[in-house]
């Protein structure tokens, strides 16, 4: 016999309400479970490579930005020094002020920390103000800074590789994660994921080659300061 009968006074039963997009969110990357912090970190950057799309299906759309910010900050300075030593390994400096100039240009890695918090929430607002301008977004804008930052943060593992392999495999790493975490998290296809991701970076080149041609600085030196 049910409760309703044993006391005729008893609350009825209600339906239970359908799960909110909230509660229905992924369960969010290994960076921000419990756990030793090690295991952490590279197990989120493992899960990136191993299966991104899988990835950013699993993130969490929030949950504030510090974690995601913090994760790409620290995994991208880390790799920068590590990138930076191994340099000084293979090809040490040479002659009486090779050393003193060597150090002094290492300075700035001091703002390599700045520069990387910076830098995500710039593109993130790029990435997403594309998005809005075609019409993809599915969620605010923290989503799209979580995802840019778990995208940079673990292709910056790939900096590590010296030369300019370990940039040119950043840059496509960085690419590849972007279209999957705006596949998965926003639910765009792929014509908007990559205008949204490209889309902005034409936009600089235009102003960059018009700020040069403005300006009339020559390609002789636009190449001695780039080489």
């Amino acid at each position: 016999m049910s409760d309703r009968l044993e006391n005729p006074y008893a609350a009825p039963q209600t339906a239970a309400l359908p799960p909110s997009e909230e509660d229905s969110a992924g369960a969010g990357p290994a960076w921000e479970r419990r756990g030793p912090f090690v295991r952490r970190l590279l197990g989120t950057v493992r899960d990136c490579f191993k299966s991104p799309a899988a990835f950013f299906a699993d993130m969490r759309v929030n949950g504030g930005f510090w974690m995601p910010t913090l994760f790409a900050v620290l995994t991208g300075t880390v790799a920068t020094f590590v990138a930076a030593a191994l340099e000084l390994v293979i090809e040490p400096p040479e002659g009486e002020n090779a050393w003193s100039e060597y150090l002094a240009q290492s300075g700035g890695l001091i703002f390599v920390p700045v520069f990387i918090a910076l830098s995500l929430y710039i593109q993130a607002g790029m990435f997403h103000g594309a998005l809005w301008i075609l019409r993809g977004l599915s969620h605010p804008f923290e989503a799209t800074l979580r995802l840019t930052s778990y995208a940079a943060g673990c292709a910056s593992a790939l900096v590590v590789i010296p030369g300019r392999v370990g940039t040119w495999a950043n840059g496509i790493a960085v690419l590849a994660f972007m279209y999957f975490g705006l596949t998965q998290v926003h639910r765009v296809g792929a014509f908007k994921a990559w205008t949204a991701i490209f889309g902005p970076i034409v936009v600089i080149v235009w102003l960059m080659f018009w700020v040069v041609a403005w300006a009339g600085i020559s390609p002789e030196t636009l190449r001695d300061a780039f080489s």
